[in-house]
């Protein structure tokens, strides 16, 4: 009994320090906000300290115009202070297919070596815009950055011209996708609808396969070279620094580099909220998607996204 009545004494000047502003500020300047999240599970006593510190963490680190309900919840704090939080999701297929759902019914997919570095998705046959979804759970996600290591084996060999126009054969789509993008095989769209962009390989003339970034622009859709006159059964990366312009605007650019050199810089890009990367070919062939990494954040609650804007908003 001494004992316990002992380490309470030990016990109350930690939780009296937590209710001082000064020791807060110093605490929160240091501590992810997952972690402050998780304080309640940690010892009861603080889920009395939680609240403080979120009012603390949120004036310290939030805009003054942060969006919550007055008075705030803790749910509401934390999505302010998850705001601007780098987060980085990345996929090796070390664990196989995993998370990732069939969307189409067509074509096949197969988890392989990759140029001997490490694994890759190996994705065989027409999928047209429907292959493979990972759903990233995150609401309301800014993307900053995107890399992902492509190969391709066979893009088709037949090409007339004048009988297709660029895009109709190409494989090895890798899309940044928003609402609306299949994540089950369910689903009644195709991946371009709300997408944001992403590398494939395209047979832009006779016997000329080229690495292009598609993209979704104000009005269409576009493709932009990134290497022309790729070779089969060589690895590519694709790295991708996004900037957007500010909360109220759906627009920003992408610096885009192929295997560490910068080709393309400044080009246009149309936000939508990142929820899912969708893989596949658009035509018959076979194509390999290495390793995946996206950098995104939480964006504010009042971003401006392009899928909200009906026909003559913009």
């Amino acid at each position: 009994m001494v004992a316990t009545r002992s380490a309470r004494r030990r016990g109350t000047p930690l939780l009296a320090l937590w209710r001082r502003e000064d020791a807060r500020a110093t605490v929160v300047d240091f501590m992810p906000t997952r972690s402050i999240a998780t304080l309640p599970f940690v010892a009861k006593p603080l889920r009395e300290a939680q609240m403080p510190l979120l009012l603390t963490a949120v004036r310290r680190r939030c805009a003054k115009d942060s969006i919550y309900r007055h008075p705030p919840t803790a749910q509401d704090l934390l999505n302010n202070l998850l705001v601007g939080e780098p987060q980085h999701f990345c996929e090796t297929w070390e664990r196989g297919i995993g998370e990732w759902r069939r969307t189409g019914h067509q074509g096949d997919a197969a988890v392989k070596p990759f140029h001997g570095v490490g694994s890759c998705l190996e994705l065989t046959g027409r999928m047209w815009h429907r292959g493979f979804a990972r759903p990233l759970q995150a609401q309301n996600t800014l993307v900053k950055r995107y890399r992902v290591a492509m190969s391709y084996v066979d893009c088709g060999t037949t090409h007339t011209p004048g009988t297709h126009t660029p895009g109709d054969v190409a494989v090895g789509y890798a899309l940044l996708c928003g609402p609306g993008a299949p994540t089950g095989p369910d689903d009644g769209l195709y991946a371009t609808r709300n997408f944001i962009g992403g590398p494939r390989f395209d047979l832009t003339e006779p016997g000329v396969v080229s690495l292009l970034w598609f993209y979704a622009t104000e009005e269409d859709n576009e493709s932009q070279p990134l290497v022309v006159g790729v070779a089969p059964n060589i690895p590519y990366i694709v790295d991708a620094k996004f900037n957007h312009e500010w909360v109220g605007s759906w627009r920003g650019t992408v610096d885009i580099s192929v295997d560490g050199l910068a080709v393309v810089q400044g080009l246009p890009v149309v936000y939508n909220p990142l929820e899912s990367i969708n893989l596949y070919n658009w035509s018959s062939g076979i194509s390999q998607i290495g390793k995946i990494d996206v950098w995104y954040e939480k964006a504010r609650l009042n971003q401006t996204w392009k899928y909200d804007l009906g026909p003559g908003d913009y």
